[in-house]
């Protein structure tokens, strides 16, 4: 584990050993323009870019490109007449993190206009999502304090999954419609094929973690039979369950639940 050379020795002086936690974040300069990311005592990839600033005062374009650790190209314009305004556009190859393959890009583009308070974005990219190749799309605005998703769709050979609605950053919550259609339930588990369609609405706060899922509905086949769900089912960290008039119907079979399922022989749970 690294920490910087200053925190070392002020531990000693203090009577207790180093430890990553006192330098939780080092940025360690290997070369020009180069420099390795330390968190929490571990080398993270090392970054690399290079930026290019051109124009008269008060509007100005640039260029800045990191090559490492992922392949990112921005290029656009800013004005700082009044309140400051930009418009650029993100492109990048193959992006994937050391340590997190569930989600991968091979590409993609995202362009932004407008300030801090008042911008819009859209964006396209060729994803991989848990193994499933396909296509995201994301159209919205936002602000300071909030953002507005108008579409974030995720399309492949699996089914597509979309979402839309707001998530507030300064109250870490968020409110969005979902939706799925032609989803095989085999793209997360094996042997459970089929094809699902459904919607509901997603109320959720960050912290503590709660995820309400309201108005859920969803039909369609699965193993060969025909499967049917309603109801409302909610999450809170670290192990809290509820069902709300839960009904479910799959071929022949009907059952209704309610209550908060598998936390104990006292559990209030309704079949």
């Amino acid at each position: 584990e690294e920490i910087a050379r200053a925190q070392a020795p002020q531990a000693r002086a203090a009577g207790v050993e180093p430890d990553a936690r006192m330098n939780p974040v080092l940025l360690k300069p290997l070369a020009d323009m180069r420099s390795d990311v330390i968190v929490l005592g571990r080398s993270d990839p090392p970054l690399a870019a290079r930026l290019t600033l051109s124009g008269d005062w008060p509007n100005f374009a640039f260029e800045h490109a990191l090559t490492a650790p992922v392949a990112l190209f921005a290029e656009g314009s800013v004005s700082l007449e009044g309140t400051p305004t930009a418009a650029l556009v993100l492109q990048w190859d193959e992006v994937a993190w050391p340590g997190f393959d569930l989600i991968t890009s091979s590409g993609g583009n995202l362009a932004v206009e407008g300030s801090l308070e008042d911008y819009r974005f859209t964006g396209t990219a060729q994803a991989s999502v848990a193994g499933a190749l396909g296509q995201v799309e994301v159209r919205g605005s936002g602000g300071t304090a909030a953002l507005r998703f108008d579409t974030l769709t995720f399309a492949s050979e699996r089914g597509t999954l979309s979402a839309a609605g707001d998530v507030a950053l300064d109250t870490r919550t968020a409110a969005l419609d979902l939706a799925a259609s032609g989803v095989d339930p085999s793209w997360l588990a094996a042997g459970w094929p089929g094809q699902l369609d459904g919607s509901a609405r997603l109320n959720a706060v960050l912290s503590p973690l709660t995820l309400a899922f309201d108005a859920v509905d969803v039909s369609g086949t699965l193993r060969d039979q025909p499967v049917a769900a309603n109801g409302a089912l909610e999450y809170a960290a670290p192990d809290r369950v509820r069902l709300g008039a839960v009904r479910g119907e799959w071929g022949a079979n009907i059952v209704n639940v309610e209550g908060e399922p598998g936390l104990g022989a006292d559990s209030p749970l309704a079949l």
